[in-house]
């Protein structure tokens, strides 16, 4: 069957085809790649005003036609068991967000304070981006991806110009350098206004690169080491 992505027509003859094969649930993803929310929403309106009417709502038939069936299920199950009272669920143990990890100081309030415009004219001088990141390095715990040694490569662009730094973990430190990497493991690329505020715990990496504001490239197995270092 072709994908969900068409006119109203093609999406519900697509429906209709499911339908017909017995499927009474589908989902559509709409949110991903560089779709805008204004073509999100366009495209929910058009699914509600032009293809969902073709489908009667088929719940109550469903639930009748299901109803015995759930009750022997149902009969089969074991009693629920009670909780104890004192039982209680905390955080405690969860893995820190990245966002929590970048306690605020000085320097990330600031950047919380400012305009995109601001951080552009900010970051376009190197030191201010070395010493953004160098708040990362220092909140870095390579001992909690041991099995990771490698170059983490940003590429920043602000004030018109691209500024390169990377992260290299080896041996279990964690260090900063100016000049490219022969060989990055993963590669940022990314606003010097975007890269100030993931850093600063204001945006989510994966939603900025869900929105193409973010560019990722290389081994997504390094991703997850890098997330394991700042929990």
């Amino acid at each position: 069957m072709r994908g969900a992505i068409g006119t109203p027509d093609q999406i519900a003859d697509l429906v209709s085809r499911y339908e017909q094969a017995g499927v009474d649930q589908v989902i559509f993803v709409m949110q991903a790649g560089r779709n805008r929310h204004e073509h999100i929403c366009e495209s929910m309106e058009l699914f509600a005003r032009h293809v969902l009417p073709r489908f009667p709502d088929r719940e109550q038939e469903k639930q009748e036609r299901m109803a015995q069936s759930k009750a022997r299920a149902l009969a089969r199950r074991s009693p629920a068991r009670r909780m104890n009272g004192d039982y209680v669920i905390t955080v405690q143990g969860e893995p820190e967000s990245f966002a929590s990890a970048m306690k605020p100081n000085l320097l990330t309030r600031c950047i919380r304070g400012m305009s995109d415009a601001q951080l552009d004219r900010l970051l376009s001088f190197r030191l201010v981006t070395f010493l953004i990141l160098d708040l990362l390095r220092r909140r870095l715990r390579p001992e909690k991806a041991p099995d990771f040694e490698g170059d983490i490569q940003y590429e920043i662009t602000a004030g018109g110009r691209k500024q390169i730094l990377v992260l290299r973990i080896s041996r279990g430190e964690a260090s900063l350098r100016r000049e490219a990497s022969g060989s990055p493991a993963l590669i940022f690329r990314a606003s010097g206004a975007l890269f100030a505020r993931m850093l600063s715990g204001e945006r989510n990496a994966g939603a900025a690169a869900l929105e193409g504001a973010l560019d990722l490239e290389g081994d997504f197995r390094s991703m997850d080491a890098l997330q394991k270092m700042l929990a």
